[in-house]
């Protein structure tokens, strides 16, 4: 494996629900290499949004280690957590959230403006839309996009500021199978050229097969899926997830 971006140690989460608490990740660990590509895979429910909201530093475990390029995060104090975020992290979301008010462009430049990095903002936008095919859509508002469009937008938004990691959950559910492939495939070309680490959550045996591992959520745990296993994971899912 690369160098190790990302270490995962130990990491616990657990939420209250009435007079108990439901734990939903039991001393989980993960490392994932520089420019490396993961699938997590795991029944819906089982926490794959909650460890990638965690991964993000958008939530924040309950005890464990979490450290990025050898720097803790779970121990640091709000600021530094949120400079991690803004400045290391690109999150794209099954629903691609976009601001409807505003063009493609803006929504592409909003994290820049967000981490106070406007100084070449707009050109960079302009160049990841123009390379996911949409120079001629960029003053478009959402509403005028089809949601392909849309999404290869929220692609563009997380990638363009140039992090480190880029978060995926489920990031084709909402497409048809043929505009989610397309889709998956441009946000791996872009991982390739870019050489951002990707961890990509999702029930599509296509997008899990498309990744360099693929990893298994259960019981809060994370456990490496052979060839084998993927196959008869999927086969006992009888996954043909939309998107896929």
């Amino acid at each position: 494996m690369n160098e190790t971006l990302l270490a995962a140690r130990g990491l616990a989460k657990s939420y209250p629900s009435g007079p108990r608490r439901i734990e939903v990740l039991r001393g989980l660990d993960l490392d994932l290499g520089e420019g490396e590509a993961v699938a997590v895979v795991g029944e819906s429910g089982v926490g794959k949004s909650t460890l990638l909201h965690l991964l993000g530093g958008l939530d924040r475990a309950d005890s464990g280690s979490l450290r990025f390029r050898a720097r803790e995060i779970l121990g640091a104090e709000s600021a530094e957590v949120a400079d991690y975020r803004n400045r290391h992290v690109g999150f794209v979301f099954q629903m691609h959230h976009l601001l409807p008010e505003f063009t493609a462009i803006e929504n592409v430049v909003m994290p820049f403006r967000i981490g106070r990095r406007l100084a070449g903002a707009e050109e960079r936008a302009r160049e990841i839309l123009g390379r996911l095919g949409l120079a001629e859509r960029a003053h478009h508002v959402p509403g005028a996009l089809s949601g392909g469009e849309q999404q290869r937008v929220a692609i563009a938004r997380a990638v363009a500021p140039g992090p480190a990691l880029v978060l995926a959950d489920e990031p084709t559910g909402n497409l048809d199978p043929a505009t989610g492939s397309a889709v998956f495939a441009l946000l791996r070309e872009l991982q390739r050229e870019r050489g951002f680490a990707l961890v990509v959550a999702t029930h599509s045996e296509r997008l899990a097969r498309g990744c360099d591992r693929v990893l298994r959520l259960e019981e809060g745990r994370l456990r490496p899926l052979g060839e084998t296993e993927v196959r008869g994971y999927f086969e006992g899912e009888g996954s043909t997830a939309p998107g896929a």
